[in-house]
């Protein structure tokens, strides 16, 4: 009978170990689906069809979450986005109003070696962190004026892997116009 406690002890442990070393989600997803905002086409009709790629990049999120964002140039301060619809409404504007995205997590280089640094935390309460600096390549879809500039993405995950609460932070006053390019 001991040795059937000690077993089953032992392998709680085990599966304990197992469950607290378990990897944070990583950012790169979010910046994938970002960036595929910009995948949709003005139908026949002449409708913005962009709901397919807007409901993907909802699939993020928790249902309860936050996005702050910087303000657009009609505002000051940052915006808040609460909830499902909130941050809906930011992504189906965000998707009509750039194309050509390219988000991406900024790579680090010493000794001649390269890393995508995600710098990732776990909370007392069970939720993980996660904070990256990025690049944002975009293109205003009105005057087809392309830039980029740096950035810094702080999130917050709940246990299954969901967004809670997201920080975009864009360095306007670093934003840099470079060359439109022609795809052929």
């Amino acid at each position: 009978m001991k040795k059937m406690l000690l077993a089953a002890f032992a392998c709680m442990l085990v599966c304990e170990s197992a469950v607290s070393q378990t990897k944070p989600p990583d950012p790169e997803e979010f910046f994938t689906r970002l960036n595929a905002l910009d995948d949709w086409f003005i139908t026949m009709d002449g409708k913005e069809d962009n709901k397919a790629v807007v409901d993907r990049f909802m699939e993020l999120f928790n249902p309860d979450a936050y996005l702050q964002v910087g303000p657009s140039k009609n505002q000051l301060g940052g915006v808040t986005y609460h909830g499902v619809e909130g941050i809906r409404k930011w992504a189906d504007q965000f998707s009509k109003s750039y194309l050509d995205l390219n988000y991406r997590i900024s790579f680090k280089t010493r000794e001649e070696k390269t890393a995508k640094p995600v710098y990732s935390f776990q909370m007392p309460w069970g939720e993980q962190g996660a904070a990256v600096e990025f690049t944002a390549v975009y293109t205003n879809r009105t005057d087809r004026n392309r830039f980029w500039m740096p950035g810094a993405a702080f999130f917050m995950f709940d246990k299954d892997g969901k967004i809670t609460e997201l920080r975009l932070y864009m360095l306007r006053d670093e934003a840099e116009q470079t060359k439109t390019y022609v795809a052929m």
